[in-house]
């Protein structure tokens, strides 16, 4: 894969999990989840770009999580 740029979104797919790539540093990439909250540094091994599918289904679901108070 080749290097996420900030603001991208991708999927750690050892946690089954979308962030947002907000740096890297030293081979590492920093990631944190779209409703905010804490970075996490997944294995970039672990790393994969989030597909034109995952995208608006991840959006729709912060969408209704924030209408339902679970995220702020």
């Amino acid at each position: 894969m080749e290097r996420p740029t900030p603001g991208g979104l991708v999927i750690d797919t050892a946690r089954e999990r979308m962030g947002q790539v907000m740096d890297t540093v030293d081979g590492r990439i920093h990631l944190r989840p779209l409703g905010g909250g804490r970075e996490w540094t997944p294995d970039p091994g672990h790393v994969r770009p989030a597909t034109e599918a995952e995208v608006p289904a991840a959006k729709v679901a912060l969408v209704n999580a924030r209408s339902t108070g679970a995220v702020r």
